[in-house]
């Protein structure tokens, strides 16, 4: 609709300017005659061309040659019509349409180099957030290793400066071993997010049930959770079919519970729901927690690499790759992820779908169980002893 108001508005252009030009025209009439037929319309065709494309313009043109004709040329001379005369007329027609042909490709190319303008200045500004982004990444990724190696530094140091002290030893082992997890898990995130962005990332599909894997990978999980945080899992009791990457989907489940014990304060709560979509003929996992949210501005941009989930002062850090990964791997096997929130200080939940080698006929019941971290155990153990 307003495409074809811009055109009735174009060839009005093109009437008005040769109406004007025809009243020019008449007024100087008692000055010139009827000689000079074409003086006052060739602005107009050059006018309505320019403005209004080149529909305009070649209306114009034969407005123009009809109103020089009819009023001009014909009125000088009634009997016969001179070759000469009609000769000009040809030629004033086909100089006014090249004039609107000539102006619509400038016009074109006026458009053309805007759009290029507009092109290289996006261009150049996601370089310079991609700059940015790498400048902070570097400085981000010497923090998350330095860290690591101040405190193996600090460990060996307490090694050897008391090595006959046997809770010395123990506890400098224990910070060695947490912190060389802690800089594998770095490196593994750098080569899986180079691999995934090269297309190198071989997958070993295989036929598995989801819901063991599932809790194998959060028995596994919550054996190395430091935090007091309660971990629950709802699940079906009958097999969920998929098939995909078994290290892989235990990477991507893994991923999202670090991410939600980063950003879960003590005493909070960690969900693990597997659903079935009948409907999508999925299995959907999502990862809910009681910390710090998200907030609705970073939703969009969330699974992005580089970008930091959420904000914390944690001293856990992170590169902002973890949900990058699992963004890649879940389309890699045929699935897509999701991101809620609603707000700062309520929480968060991230779900990846995967699609079933089996639907069920009814969606299965969930059965909730709570997972209880062996560190927590060890905890409530202590306390009543020393009750």
């Amino acid at each position: 609709m307003i495409a074809r108001q811009r055109k009735i508005l174009s060839y009005g252009v093109g009437a008005v300017m040769t109406a004007s030009a025809l009243f020019l025209r008449g007024l100087l009439t008692p000055l010139w005659g009827l000689s000079l037929p074409f003086l006052t319309f060739y602005p107009a065709v050059m006018v309505a061309s320019w403005y209004g494309g080149f529909g305009a313009g070649l209306l114009a043109s034969l407005l123009s040659a009809f109103s020089a004709l009819y009023f001009f040329i014909l009125p000088a001379h009634p009997g016969s019509l001179p070759a000469s005369d009609l000769v000009g007329l040809l030629f004033f027609t086909v100089i006014n349409i090249l004039i609107a042909y000539l102006n619509e490709k400038l016009h074109q190319a006026v458009r053309r180099a805007e759009a290029h303008a507009d092109l290289l200045e996006k261009s150049e500004e996601q370089m310079r957030e991609a700059e940015r982004k790498k400048d902070e990444f570097l400085a981000m990724l010497g923090h998350e290793l330095r860290t690591p190696l101040n405190n193996l530094a600090g460990g060996i140091h307490l090694l050897r400066s008391s090595p006959n002290d046997e809770d010395v030893r123990l506890r400098s082992i224990e910070v060695i071993d947490r912190q060389f997890r802690h800089m594998t898990r770095i490196v593994g995130d750098l080569l899986d997010i180079s691999r995934i962005g090269q297309g190198k990332l071989q997958l070993e599909n295989e036929r598995l049930d989801l819901c063991i894997l599932a809790r194998e990978t959060i028995e596994d999980f919550c054996r190395t959770l430091e935090k007091n945080v309660t971990v629950c899992i709802e699940a079906p009791e009958i097999p969920l079919a998929v098939k995909g990457d078994r290290t892989r989907i235990a990477q991507m489940l893994t991923n999202l519970l670090q991410n939600s014990a980063k950003f879960t304060n003590a005493n909070g709560r960690i969900t693990i729901r597997i659903a079935l979509d009948i409907e999508e003929k999925q299995v959907v996992v999502s990862v809910a927690d009681t910390g710090i949210g998200i907030e609705p501005e970073l939703l969009p941009r969330l699974f992005s690499i580089y970008t930091q989930s959420r904000q914390t002062t944690s001293s856990e850090g992170g590169l902002g790759l973890g949900l990058a990964i699992v963004k890649s791997l879940a389309e890699l096997q045929g699935g897509r992820v999701e991101a809620f929130s609603q707000g700062k200080g309520r929480g968060a939940e991230v779900r990846f779908r995967l699609p079933l080698t089996e639907v069920p006929t009814a969606a299965p019941i969930l059965r909730e169980t709570m997972i209880v971290p062996p560190r927590q155990s060890a905890q409530r153990r202590t306390s009543k002893s020393a009750s």
